[in-house]
């Protein structure tokens, strides 16, 4: 099924019509949900959809900036009437492109069924948020970040720092446990301590925080070095160890 992709200005009435049908048919009949579907959004938004051999929109979707001081577009009214020939993922990524080269967004929000976190997850779309009721059906909000974005290149930036310090962080742990039996493995290891006491004092650090305060970061990055009083706590441990040792 070949995708159609208009602005709402340049919708037909057939086509509006047909796509308001689909997405009362999915959303209102079949999900026996009653909610207000027309909510003045569909006028500033740029409309995915397709036709199937029944003249019915099979599939449709529809893009609208959601933040422009943030560059964040939203994605929302996924639904397809036919299943397992892959329309759904086509009509997605065709929406991601369309935030991407239409609205040049960095992130992509929207809110997902519960049930259809992982068609999400499969394109890219990360959960940030507990899961809250929409109209009486369960929903997480979901983010997508733009892959070439200068934004995205120092979250990336910051995970592998992040990773890389807990690494040390949790050897140089390790290596004090046993310092009473192994006092030369934790001496051995002060050039790696002195670069995780360089990147807490340091501006990566403060840079890394902030991105976490933000939300910016992977909800399962492992992130204790970001801890204040937890990394605090290792430099003074290890610096008491070394007194004691030499």
């Amino acid at each position: 099924m070949e995708l159609i992709v208009k602005h709402f200005d340049e919708l037909s009435t057939k086509e509006l019509y047909e796509i308001l049908k689909t997405r009362a048919e999915i959303f209102v009949v079949e999900q026996d949900c009653v909610y207000q579907d027309l909510d003045d959004k569909d006028q500033d938004a740029i409309h995915v959809f397709c036709w199937n051999d029944k003249g019915r929109v099979a599939g449709c979707l529809r893009v609208f900036m959601k933040d422009e001081e943030n560059k964040v577009a939203q994605i929302g009214r996924v639904v397809t009437l036919e299943h397992g020939k892959g329309l759904g993922r086509k009509l997605l990524r065709e929406g991601v492109e369309v935030a991407e080269r239409s609205f040049d967004a960095d992130r992509i929000y929207l809110e997902a069924q519960k049930y259809a976190i992982g068609y999400y997850a499969k394109e890219g779309f990360e959960v940030t948020s507990d899961e809250f009721l929409e109209d009486g059906i369960p929903h997480v909000q979901m983010e997508r970040r733009r892959r070439d974005s200068a934004a995205n290149k120092g979250v990336e930036a910051a995970v592998a720092r992040i990773t890389a310090m807990e690494e040390i962080l949790d050897e140089a742990l390790r290596r004090m446990d046993a310092a009473g039996e192994r006092p030369l493995a934790l001496l051995d290891y002060q050039s790696e301590v002195k670069e995780l006491s360089e990147y807490y004092s340091g501006p990566d650090w403060k840079a890394d925080f902030a991105l976490d305060e933000e939300g910016l970061l992977p909800k399962n990055l492992k992130r204790g070095v970001l801890s204040e009083d937890g990394i605090y706590d290792a430099l003074e441990r290890n610096r008491e160890l070394l007194e004691r040792i030499r």
